[in-house]
């Protein structure tokens, strides 16, 4: 259980990132609120790298340079996607099909790393989502689909193939850093990622004539300690995130992060101190059992012939 303590510690900065990118996004566009939000990040993760020292760490060769921007891209467009899909189509529906990546990641991992899934492993696959549905109030019987909700299968599917490529430049910068370095490593991708990202987005501010809006957000004290906190949010998530795509398959990290759900429940149950409805700790009860089913069959020594 202690193998996998990185990821459930990304679930629960990963669902506290959310419910803050969800309170600028109800005050700010999605291109302010991802514009906000990169800048800080960018201004943390300059700091870590300087007082690191790993700043020349990003004079990369250029045949790394492409996949660290390719990166990027695919971490705007797995947000501008999901953007587009929620201005035009049900949030509900959103939900439940941003979190078909666990689909796709075992899909992805069985042809391209040539992982073996039992019927078990597609079965608590399953089940857990179904749990997760349940925590967030949705019922997949009664959605209904627009053509729109195609945005949010992109963003899925972006989301699960930016994990792969990020392991991939992961084991490129090995043999260029060095594996004593795994944490330089991953700053050097979270820096490339949230740049190019961050460039992206305020394009797309300036582009839609809402770029005015980015600065303004900086003169409005209760919005900056919101922008702080995703800010830091998404340097927490860089870091537990790629740190455990560096140790664990993708498809494991990806069904452990169906946590997020819980740990978003159990915050607004805090705060709120409103007791959830039965269907909602049903669905926590699975996702748990779930998720402990998962670690516990997969922390299991490989039989010996």
């Amino acid at each position: 259980m202690k193998k996998y303590g990185n990821v459930l510690w990304l679930s629960l900065v990963w669902s506290l990132f959310y419910i803050a990118v969800n309170t600028l996004n109800k005050q700010l566009s999605p291109f302010v609120t991802g514009s906000s939000v990169r800048i800080m990040a960018f201004v943390l993760l300059t700091l870590v790298m300087a007082f690191g020292k790993r700043l020349p760490l990003l004079r990369c060769p250029k045949n790394y340079l492409p996949w660290l921007i390719l990166i990027g891209c695919l971490g705007f467009l797995l947000d501008f996607t999901s953007f587009i899909g929620l201005r035009y189509s049900s949030a509900g529906t959103g939900t439940v099909l941003l979190k078909v990546d666990v689909i796709f990641v075992q899909v992805m991992a069985a042809f391209i790393n040539r992982e073996k899934f039992d019927k078990l492993d597609w079965l608590l696959t399953f089940v857990m989502l179904g749990g997760a549905m349940l925590v967030m109030g949705i019922n997949p019987f009664a959605m209904q689909f627009r053509a729109t909700d195609l945005f949010f299968v992109l963003s899925a599917l972006f989301v699960s193939i930016n994990a792969f490529i990020i392991q991939k430049v992961q084991r490129m910068e090995v043999q260029r850093i060095g594996s004593q370095d795994k944490s330089g490593i991953n700053s050097v991708i979270a820096y490339y990622n949230n740049a190019v990202a961050g460039l992206l987005f305020i394009t797309a501010a300036l582009v839609v004539g809402e770029i005015s809006q980015v600065g303004a957000v900086w003169s409005q004290t209760p919005l900056v300690y919101i922008v702080m906190l995703a800010g830091l949010g998404q340097v927490g998530i860089y870091t537990l995130y790629y740190r455990a795509l560096a140790k664990h398959p993708v498809w494991i990290v990806k069904i452990i992060l169906l946590l997020i759900p819980v740990f978003a429940l159990a915050f607004e149950t805090v705060t709120t101190r409103q007791l959830p409805g039965a269907d909602k700790c049903i669905g926590t009860i699975i996702v748990l059992a779930m998720a402990v089913a998962v670690i516990l069959k997969h922390s299991r020594p490989p039989k010996t012939a």
